[in-house]
């Protein structure tokens, strides 16, 4: 079993696999990048709300077999401009022991791309 959590600047995603087979899939809207401006912080409400979720997605994947820890966890853009982040991230990974990674715009653009186009029959155009 493997499970991954994107979150975003307005929902978190949870997918659970066992090995190529999804055996969960759920998707809140939790809206942490709400009213983050360039250099601004998360709101308290919005931090609550993805802490909660990002709680619940931790219970759901334990109870399926995968540790916290072992939860691929990545983050984008708004985590990038917060300048809270360093501190939100530490209180998710303190109360639920998932371990965020704030990707990069390029890295963020290219997994969009590789989920959008993954069994996609491609014909060569």
């Amino acid at each position: 079993m493997r499970a991954s959590i994107d979150l975003g600047s307005n929902s978190a995603l949870l997918t659970v696999l066992d090995g190529e087979r999804v055996v969960h899939d759920e998707a809140r809207v939790v809206g942490l990048g709400r009213g983050v401006a360039d250099g601004g912080p998360f709101r308290d409400d919005r931090m609550d709300a993805a802490l909660a979720a990002l709680a619940d997605y931790a219970h759901t994947a334990r109870s399926l077999g995968v540790d916290p820890a072992d939860v691929v966890a990545l983050t984008t853009s708004a985590a990038r401009r917060a300048t809270n982040a360093a501190v939100f991230f530490g209180r998710v990974a303190e109360a639920t022991g998932l371990r965020f990674r704030v990707i990069s715009g390029d890295e963020e653009a290219a997994r969009t791309f590789l989920g959008a186009t993954s069994g996609l029959e491609l014909d060569g155009r």
